[in-house]
């Protein structure tokens, strides 16, 4: 009986190891599939082929906390013509002011109102991090946390520049 529980236990614990590492490299691949469309994205889109200079892309949405939209909206105003930063805008303005980004003399601020608005990767205010054009890191804005993860961009974005 102990025997046929130990072997029981292996077997059960080889099985979600599989499926633990299955769900790894799926998560690897749509990264890497995400990191693709992005690129995609902006030359479609935007008529802009990102580089190694980006750094960072800035997402701002109005779906989710409004509160939080809001501060990050306010903060952002922080990186308007940084050349390591994009910002994308994907608000329309109706629970955030928008009204910052929007005018000609905006060298990296891009408003998206195509049909791209649907894809559910750039569903939602959030930090792109990027490393030779790949993403290395997303942040998803959320109340905790708005003004700690744009402070530490701005950390991140001053240690590449010295």
């Amino acid at each position: 009986m102990r025997r046929s529980l130990l072997c029981l236990q292996f077997i059960s614990t080889f099985l979600s190891t599989l499926s633990f590492t299955g769900c790894n490299e799926r998560g690897i691949t749509e990264e890497i599939k995400q990191a693709d469309s992005l690129l995609i994205y902006f030359e479609k889109v935007h008529q802009l082929s990102l580089s190694h200079n980006h750094k960072t892309i800035f997402i701002l949405d109005e779906k989710g906390c409004p509160t939080c939209n809001k501060t990050y909206a306010k903060e952002l105003t922080k990186f308007i013509n940084n050349k390591e930063v994009i910002i994308l805008v994907r608000a329309g303005g109706s629970q955030v002011d928008i009204s910052q980004f929007l005018g000609d003399s905006l060298s990296n601020v891009y408003v998206d109102d195509t049909e791209w608005k649907a894809w559910d990767f750039l569903d939602s205010s959030k930090i792109i991090q990027l490393n030779n054009l790949k993403i290395d890191t997303v942040k998803k804005i959320n109340i905790t946390n708005v003004l700690n993860q744009v402070h530490d961009m701005e950390l991140y974005l001053q240690s590449k520049i010295n």
